[in-house]
């Protein structure tokens, strides 16, 4: 099975910002960003994706004393399907962080991209593109996926 482009972006996403953390009951599905920079894309695109994939209605929170904003949902059902791709439970685990489902890979990169990716110039007018993780899997994962 491959997911599709939508899927895939999701998963992109939550490799990147996102979380699922088990509670007493059910799954909590949390995507973090900064709430200036990244409202824009995660109350109109995640939230829309989420919507349209799952049917499913994420929740925006504002941390009051950080720059930082959640979209969020308990959902065992929907968790079980994320992790049944590749989303660990609880803290991604850094030996073995990449997807156990073929993805779409541009659609899988973006989302990585979108919340863990940066462009800057750095020598005069030629910009970088730069990713950062802590998992080397998942940069492996990312370099042997990548299509220029």
């Amino acid at each position: 099975m491959v997911l599709t482009e939508r899927e895939s972006e999701i998963l992109g996403i939550l490799f990147g910002d996102g979380c699922l953390s088990r509670t007493e009951r059910s799954v909590l599905i949390t995507i973090t960003g900064n709430k200036v920079d990244d409202e824009k894309y995660l109350l109109g695109h995640i939230r829309s994706l989420f919507l349209k994939v799952f049917d499913l209605e994420l929740t925006s929170r504002y941390r009051h004393d950080e720059n930082t904003m959640d979209l969020y949902r308990h959902s065992k059902k929907i968790a079980s399907v994320l992790h049944s791709w590749g989303m660990p439970f609880g803290l991604k685990k850094l030996e073995d962080l990449r997807p156990k489902i073929e993805v779409i890979p541009g659609a899988f990169i973006r989302g990585v991209f979108d919340t863990d990716g940066s462009v800057y110039r750095k020598y005069g007018p030629y910009a970088q593109i730069q990713f950062k993780a802590a998992s080397r899997t998942f940069m492996n994962f990312i370099e042997n996926t990548w299509e220029p």
